[in-house]
């Protein structure tokens, strides 16, 4: 699978979720308009579930979403990949790298939440010395928490990812924990600046 191929399996997955939200945004918006009574009458059947909680795009779709672009493609293409896109970058400096996109059309463009608030735990030695708080190790430790399950749902639509060492009675070196808005606009940013890897602004703008 090349490049291409693998990329647009992260593209239906981005454009799903972005569906999902839309038709969500429509039914509560307007139940009369003909979506929005399709979408109201189906969801009142019986086997579907509780009506007043039903949510489209929710903790468990995002989890979705953010494997296939947090895992999935990286394991698919370029295990190196976060070094290559963000290397150097520390979290506090995220402002700085938002500017470096500021001329890109805003469809295209990676706008990274503040992530410094999210860090509840950073303990990861490398060489004996604690682990640089780059953009590159918080995305490599969300990758580890989605790939091996060390998710958690929190009250109030929340989010914590656990990033240990492998073996048994292991502690958590990492805590992240974000809401459910900064997580779907951490995987927008990454799709899209995956997106500026595959579709370099020069040569598809």
């Amino acid at each position: 699978m090349n490049q291409l191929e693998a990329f647009d399996f992260p593209t239906k997955s981005f454009r799903l979720v972005r569906l999902l939200s839309e038709l969500q945004d429509a039914w509560k918006a307007d139940c009369s308009s003909p979506i929005g009574e399709f979408l109201d009458s189906w969801l009142r059947r019986a086997d579907v579930g509780n009506l007043e909680t039903f949510s489209f795009v929710n903790q468990q779709t995002l989890v979705a979403h953010l494997y296939m672009v947090v895992v999935w493609y990286v394991e698919h293409q370029r295990h190196n990949l976060f070094a290559e896109l963000f290397n150097g970058v520390k979290i506090d400096q995220i402002p700085d790298l938002n500017a470096q996109y500021a001329n890109l059309a805003s469809e295209r463009r990676p706008v990274w939440p503040e992530l410094d608030d999210t860090i509840k735990r950073w303990d990861k030695q490398k060489g004996g010395k604690l682990e640089p708080c780059t953009l590159q190790a918080f995305l490599e430790h969300v990758r580890n928490a989605v790939s091996h399950g060390r998710v958690e749902f929190l009250e109030g639509n929340e989010y914590r990812f656990l990033d240990q060492n492998t073996g048994k009675n292991q502690v958590p070196h990492t805590c992240i924990e974000m809401t459910f808005a900064t997580a779907a606009r951490l995987a927008d940013a990454l799709y899209l600046s995956l997106a500026l890897d595959v579709h370099p602004p020069s040569f598809n703008s």
